[in-house]
């Protein structure tokens, strides 16, 4: 009789032998009860819509995006966050920004933070008639059905219209007249460069402010930085000079403070510093003397006595070529006389 080779007679085998009519079946797993609760879980998002952040609706600042997020069933393990895609739509294009956020859901709602880029070279090229940008968002959850897109904030695209004052400052607080100055501001929400006016005023006591100056500047990438040759305006005496041909004479002026300035800047329909926000530049001006004889030769190391409106005296001696400047004095009238030169003296 044959032997009968069994399956058990190999290495590696059970030592187990089935019954006659019994079959081999695999062992067989039972679902895990919280994955299949997982399974059974629904999102459904709604409400899309922005809200300011701190700085309203800006370009180039952030927003809110915020969803309503219904869930059905009973979640056993991490839901998963509700995603944020920033796009816009300009002159019927529409732009992807790639840009995302993410946050869970809580009570019901999930919200981030959305920056509203502005893209210049998409907006701006060329001669575009489009007047608005509009932003949305497209929500998405790996639980919900669908993405949802959110309402669409639309923005002027005038970007001076955007634009929210930071701060605004001169360089020093005084000069002197004929002197070079910067003056300076920033911008939040200011996209690309944007062409503005400086405008320069005088303060008045009484009645409007004296406009001293107006130059063309811009801004760039949020920074006006614009150097200003200064001047006093018309309502100072302008610098000061006295020679040796004006007769003595004096002046019943009280002495005036020294003129102060402050400036603003426009762009479009906005107006930046009507409140003097840039501080006050006090200008002072100069005198100049200059003493020679009648051929004209100078007479140098001669001593001299300035007299300034309200009495106050400024001495000094002239130099080798009979020539002094002073400068820092307040803007009015002023008499020069000479001690040692009888006869000669000015009143300017």
């Amino acid at each position: 009789m044959a032997n009968i080779w069994h399956d058990i007679n190999l290495p590696n085998v059970p030592d187990f032998v089935f019954k006659k009519g019994e079959q081999k079946k695999a062992p067989v797993e039972e679902p895990q009860q919280a994955a299949r609760a997982v399974d059974q879980v629904k999102v459904a998002l709604s409400e899309g819509k922005f809200s300011p952040g701190a700085n309203g609706y800006a370009f180039n600042e952030s927003c809110t995006a915020s969803v309503k997020a219904e869930i059905t069933g009973k979640p056993q393990g991490p839901l998963g966050q509700v995603t944020f895609k920033l796009f816009s739509r300009f002159e019927n294009k529409e732009e992807d920004h790639r840009h995302s956020a993410s946050a869970a859901i809580h009570d019901g709602a999930a919200s981030a933070d959305l920056k509203l880029f502005y893209n210049s070279d998409y907006y701006d090229a060329g001669e575009p008639s489009g007047t608005t940008v509009e932003y949305f968002f497209r929500a998405s959850h790996p639980k919900a059905s669908s993405e949802l897109q959110s309402e669409t904030l639309t923005m002027p695209r005038d970007s001076a219209a955007q634009m929210k004052l930071r701060d605004m400052a001169w360089q020093e607080p005084e000069a002197l007249v004929g002197e070079e100055i910067t003056l300076n501001a920033h911008f939040d929400g200011a996209s690309g460069n944007v062409d503005v006016e400086v405008e320069i005023y005088r303060v008045a006591q009484e009645g409007e402010h004296e406009l001293v100056d107006t130059v063309r500047a811009e801004i760039r990438d949020g920074a006006l930085e614009e150097t200003w040759e200064v001047e006093a305006g018309e309502g100072s005496g302008g610098s000061q000079g006295a020679g040796t041909d004006e007769s003595p004479g004096e002046s019943g002026a009280k002495e005036t403070p020294p003129p102060k300035l402050f400036f603003v800047v426009k762009a479009g329909e906005g107006k930046w510093g009507e409140k003097q926000e840039s501080g006050l530049l006090e200008v002072k001006e100069w005198l100049e003397i200059e003493l020679a004889d009648e051929s004209g030769k100078p007479l140098a190391d001669e001593e001299y006595v300035v007299k300034l409106p309200g009495g106050r005296e400024i001495k000094g001696t002239l130099d080798k070529n009979g020539f002094a400047r002073i400068e820092g004095v307040s803007p009015g009238d002023a008499e020069v006389e000479f001690p040692n030169q009888l006869g000669i003296d000015s009143g300017s």
